[in-house]
């Protein structure tokens, strides 16, 4: 987050994760808008020391951050906002969370004992191809066994563990490629030996948007 603002940026955060949490959905995608537009402002309002680099880290920051962890909120309360049997929610929220770290988990042994081809070197080395191919196969794989434990709808389970296969890894590489360019090796110092806490949600904060929208196509179409 840009350093002039980050008081005012943790702030709307953490209200946007309280909008989401209220289950005011159009009352958050108002507040990014408005967020945006209002440090837009300020740099106008800065003339000559206006800098613009510092507004789009600053609004990008507050919608990388935020956006992922609402969203993962909304989730968790989606049998009321699609009017599910009470818990489908929970059930669908844990799906998530479990399919990703299926896939992570598949990622990193099939990428140890199979990698070869290089993923995407310049950003994450150890990275291969191999283990991104393992990791869909894992999440698919766990959809499916959760699916099937919890007598959940038809192909709906093993889609999210392809989303999480597929867009888990670009969580990944999205969060390494920000740690390069802002010279770090780690998000933070809350999980010592494990990064900071984007380290540990960086697959999780890109998935759970796009399984939040899936779901509200295929539940509705259903």
């Amino acid at each position: 987050l840009g350093d002039v603002y980050k008081r005012q940026a943790l702030v709307l955060i953490v209200l946007i994760m309280l909008c989401a949490w209220r289950g005011n959905e159009t009352e958050m995608m108002a507040l990014l808008v408005a967020t945006a537009v209002l440090f837009a402002v300020s740099e106008v309002m800065a003339g000559i020391r206006a800098n613009f680099v510092r507004w789009a880290v600053t609004v990008a920051g507050i919608f990388y951050i935020s956006s992922g962890f609402a969203h993962l909120i909304m989730l968790r309360d989606i049998d009321n906002r699609l009017q599910l049997p009470a818990g489908s929610g929970w059930q669908y929220t844990w799906l998530t969370l479990i399919t990703v770290w299926a896939a992570d988990t598949f990622a990193y042994f099939g990428g140890r004992f199979w990698g070869k081809r290089k993923l995407a070197e310049t950003i994450s080395p150890k990275k291969t191809v191999e283990g991104f191919l393992a990791g869909i196969v894992g999440g698919v794989l766990a959809g499916w066994l959760v699916g099937w434990l919890w007598g959940m709808e038809g192909l709906i389970p093993p889609v999210v563990g392809l989303i999480a296969g597929t867009i888990g890894p670009c969580g990944d590489l999205l969060e390494s490629l920000l740690k390069r360019h802002a010279g770090v090796k780690d998000s933070g110092g809350l999980f010592p030996g494990h990064g900071g806490v984007m380290d540990r949600f960086d697959s999780l904060i890109l998935v759970a948007p796009f399984v939040y929208y899936f779901l509200q196509i295929a539940l509705q179409a259903g």
